[in-house]
């Protein structure tokens, strides 16, 4: 429901284009530099991610930012505190992250990056 009402305050292209590619970033930074918690998906996702993939995933999210201007800017910047943040707030509750985790990170990241376009002119 986010997704649908910051697509229509917005009513242009960039908060659809750039709110996934932002929380796919997260999902990527998190599987790259964080531990996972148990065997399983998530166990999987970050054995294979590393600064190879991390590499890519932020040259394509920079691209992606570079086409949405100062507001893509902003709300970039509010996806990367926001993933630290997240990930403090796992790390002290769970030895790692889970499937289940990434998937939370992901959904929220998208939020706070529509949430953010829509306020600063996305």
């Amino acid at each position: 429901m986010a997704k649908t009402a910051g697509f229509y305050l917005a009513r242009d292209w960039r908060p659809i284009f750039l709110a996934p590619l932002l929380s796919k970033w997260a999902m990527v930074f998190a599987a790259a530099l964080y531990p996972s918690a148990s065997e399983g998906l998530g166990r999987r996702f970050q054995k294979d991610t590393g600064t190879r993939e991390l590499t890519w995933a932020s040259v394509w999210t920079v691209g992606g930012v570079a086409l949405a201007g100062i507001p893509g800017i902003w709300a970039s910047a509010a996806v990367c505190l926001f993933t630290l943040s997240f990930a403090k707030f796992v790390l002290r509750r769970v030895p790692g992250f889970t499937g289940d985790i990434y998937g939370a990170l992901g959904e929220l990241s998208e939020v706070v990056a529509l949430t953010v376009g829509v306020s600063v002119g996305l």
